[in-house]
């Protein structure tokens, strides 16, 4: 039997005032308007913590089963909780499911109990499906309790919940735990079981970097309170200088709201898995707002808190990488790709010492120019793990709403006075420029897994010079700092559409970004995209040009690097005219002539040429602690030092040696370009090493022939065991770093939904036919159980099994095989 109970007649509504009655005293003989029910176990937070103002509708499934459902709205655009930008905090909409309470205490009645009880949330799993809503937005809140069951004194509620805005849902809940305890005393000696963090993070995903990063380890009260009124420049300090004219900085909410009172530790190389530690520290005095609202008689901190202090450290870290430099009136919000799961083991009161948060970073990545942050979140008081969530994801995303005005306004915070007026940004210079790789056929040269045609870091790097010399008031430019590739500039085969944009940060620095246009199969969706970052100095003339660097001792010559498999580089690039290797560094000479690549402002052939001295192809040469199959491509230039006129003519001579190897995916190195005795350009490189998986432990001059789709017996990303082809989907990623790459090597469309068959399946048949697996003309057709292929190839066709256990691709002969 189905029980609806309304609640629209206004006679019979349970609306605010109602609500507030149960956020106090004793109300064990009150029973509940409209529902004619005994609130005895009924307990509600104060405001502002009361996330509820009417409950439009109670649906009792089946009392004895002890199942409902509770349906309310709230509107908190006069709550003194805000977040950011005139949003909702992720934490608060977790906090505005607690209509659960009420129905909770409707399907308590069964319970026989005089004295103290109390109710917790223990456990649950979250995910965002759409923005944060506005404080100005009604939600409307449905929670489903699915069953109960109890261990003794404590009773245990299955949860489910939905949030909406209008026909939108924002949120959902699900395998949630409510916990009614009836000896609270009781249960609180119970010694808690303690949380159990992963030996090993599960990704291997290369960590994005935005060029700049704080180089602070520890944040004061004032540092953490700056950021939160949007003064990024107070509180990290040196490369955030940009920041200070940001007319609505990302940030952290302030207020009764922010939970972080100072960082202890930011180490971007920390944690357990080395990929990311932050650690925060909220001081639990007794007077915190929360206890005397949550729950009276029963203080405790709210896990929906303790869950937004955990994005509010994630918006910090993703701040002090430096990715919010850029990025004026962009926000930071929960991700909407995934669940996550939070559990709660014990409880902060009043007499707890500090509470320390802390994030263990899994993946830093930038998807689609969105920043994106996943990490674990811990929540301690008085030495003891209290609350423990895994994989959390943050997003540093753009804000529809922000409107810029002039920026011939004074800084956000009070720097204005370090720069004279006429020093000040001015607006930001844009400019747009079609690459059309047949006129710049060059490109078809630089072929970093000689397949797609992409442009080179210098060439990008010589594009960023030029765009500042537009405000560079007739200086000369002298220097580059972080110039940071964020994405691969793909050069075909349609032309390259990019924009640049220029903001003086003051008479002897710029900011520049260059971006590219992304044409997606929804015309709405197209845009431009960041591609790389850089500043850029100025100065009326050249600095004094140090000594160049000693050349490395026991230097033995190389053949032609392009002949000897050392460099994939074409004609165009092809500028090293003699080179020298040691272990440990190289000597080069260059030709610095104009060629095919025109010289633009700072020669981009011959800055690459540089690079050709590195062993990219097998960089353990340099440091045996890097694997075999790795291979390395340059990702950021980390300094550029400019001591001269770009050359034009005759010979350089490029000295590099090896600077550090971190341990994990980055390799640094010195460069330095010397012209005539003299020191033209010095730079330090940060080159990204790449994973080849099978192909990285197979010899460069095969490796090379295979890529160029020559069959070459035994090459392949997949191994033959017996009569079966085997394809493990993590050697598929292997070449996947580079878009395109997948596709070029093995002719597959671009729209191919399961590539990682088609591979497979190519490189069986190929194999088998003495063929490269680009040859193979694959055509997938699922049976009715999606386990058969039919595959037609030089007119012969043949019959085949595939096995996906998610993992692996196994290919066989059908026993219908036939050829």
């Amino acid at each position: 039997m189905i029980n609806i109970i309304e609640t629209t007649d206004a006679a019979r509504h349970l609306d605010r005032e109602d609500l507030q009655r149960f956020t106090e005293g004793e109300h064990r003989d009150i029973v509940l308007p409209v529902f004619n029910i005994p609130a005895r176990y009924l307990k509600l937070p104060q405001p502002p913590l009361l996330f509820m103002d009417e409950v439009t509708e109670i649906i009792f499934i089946d009392q004895s089963a002890k199942k409902g459902v509770i349906q309310t709205h709230v509107c908190l655009e006069d709550s003194p909780l805000g977040g950011v930008a005139g949003r909702v905090s992720p934490g608060i909409m977790v906090e505005s499911l607690q209509s659960c309470l009420i129905l909770a205490a409707c399907l308590n009645l069964d319970i026989e109990h005089v004295g103290a009880y109390r109710y917790r949330l223990l456990e649950g799993e979250v995910r965002w499906l759409a923005s944060l809503p506005m404080l100005t937005d009604q939600l409307t809140c449905k929670v489903t309790l699915s069953g109960r069951f109890n261990v003794g004194s404590i009773y245990i509620y299955h949860v489910a919940a939905e949030c909406w805005c209008a026909d939108t849902m924002l949120m959902t809940a699900r395998a949630g735990r409510l916990m009614f305890d009836i000896d609270p005393d009781k249960s609180r000696s119970m010694a808690p079981s303690n949380f159990v963090v992963a030996a090993a993070s599960p990704s291997t995903k290369p960590l994005a970097h935005s060029g700049t990063m704080s180089q602070r380890q520890q944040f004061s009260a004032e540092d953490v309170a700056a950021f939160s009124e949007g003064h990024t420049y107070r509180c990290f300090g040196k490369g955030f200088e940009q920041t200070r004219w940001h007319q609505r900085a990302p940030r952290i909410p302030a207020g009764m709201m922010r939970m972080i009172d100072a960082v202890e530790a930011f180490d971007p190389k920390g944690g357990p898995w080395k990929r990311g530690y932050l650690r925060g520290i909220m001081a639990a005095t007794r007077d915190k707002w929360f206890f005397a609202r949550h729950f009276e008689g029963d203080p405790c901190m709210p896990s929906s808190l303790m869950l937004d202090g955990g994005f509010q450290l994630m918006s910090f870290y993703l701040a002090a990488c430096g990715f919010t430099i850029d990025r004026d009136g962009w926000i930071f919000e929960p991700s909407t790709a995934n669940f996550f799961k939070y559990k709660s083991k014990d409880e902060i009161t009043p007499d707890c010492e500090d509470v320390h948060f802390e994030i263990f970073v899994h993946d830093l990545l930038i998807i689609e120019n969105t920043p994106t942050l996943r990490a674990d979140f811990s929540c301690s008081a008085s030495g003891r793990r209290v609350f423990y969530a895994w994989d959390m994801e943050i997003r540093l995303t753009d804000d529809p709403l922000f409107k810029p005005v002039s920026r011939d306004a004074a800084p956000s915070d009070d720097f204005a006075a370090v720069l004279p007026l006429t020093n000040r940004p001015l607006a930001d210079i844009e400019d747009d420029m079609i690459i059309d790789i047949k006129e710049a056929n060059w490109l078809y040269d630089h072929r970093p897994v000689y397949g797609v045609p992409t442009f080179p870091l210098a060439y990008t790097l010589d594009l960023i010079a030029s765009a500042a010399r537009s405000v560079s008031g007739g200086q000369k430019i002298v220097g580059l700092q972080n110039v940071h590739a964020m994405k691969w500039i793909i050069a075909a085969p349609d032309p390259v559409k990019l924009r640049t944009r220029v903001t003086r940060l003051d008479h002897a620095t710029a900011r520049v970004r260059l971006a590219v246009w992304r044409e997606a199969r929804n015309p709405k969706l197209s845009r431009y995209e960041d591609a790389a970052s850089a500043t850029v100095s100025f100065a009326p003339e050249y600095p004094e040009a140090p000594q160049p660097i000693t050349p490395p001792p026991d230097l033995k010559p190389v053949r032609d690097p392009y002949t000897a498999e050392w460099a994939f580089h074409g004609p165009a690039f092809q500028k090293v005219r003699q080179m020298n290797m040691s272990r440990s560094g190289s000597l080069t000479i260059c030709d610095a002539s104009e060629g095919a690549v025109p010289i633009g402002g700072l020669a981009p052939a011959l800055i690459d040429a540089a690079l050709h001295g590195l062993p990219n192809h097998r960089p353990r040469l340099w440091c045996h602690d890097i694997g075999e199959n790795f291979v390395s491509f340059p990702s950021n230039f980390d300094e550029v030092q400019i001591f001269g006129p770009t050359p034009d003519s005759g010979e350089v001579t490029c000295i590099a040696r090896f600077g550090g190897y971190d341990g994990d995916r980055l390799i640094t190195q010195h460069v330095d370009i010397v012209r005539a005795g003299t020191l033209w350009m010095r730079f330090r490189l940060t080159m990204r090493l790449f994973d080849l998986g099978p192909l990285g432990k197979t010899p460069s001059d095969k490796r090379r022939l295979f890529l160029q789709r020559q069959h070459v017996p035994g090459v392949g990303l997949s191994r033959m065991d017996g009569e079966t082809t085997r394809l493990r989907i993590q050697d598929m990623q292997s070449l996947a770093f580079l878009p395109g790459t997948i596709e070029d090597v093995y002719a597959i469309p671009s729209t191919e939904k399961h590539p990682e068959w088609q591979i497979a399946i190519k490189e069986h048949v190929g194999t088998r036919t003495g063929v490269h697996p680009s040859e193979v003309d694959c055509r997938v057709a699922a049976s009715s159980e999606a386990s058969i292929s039919t595959l037609e190839q030089l007119c012969r066709r043949f019959r085949i099994d595939v096995q996906d256990d998610g993992k692996v691709i196994s290919i066989t002969d059908h026993p219908a095989h036939a050829s």
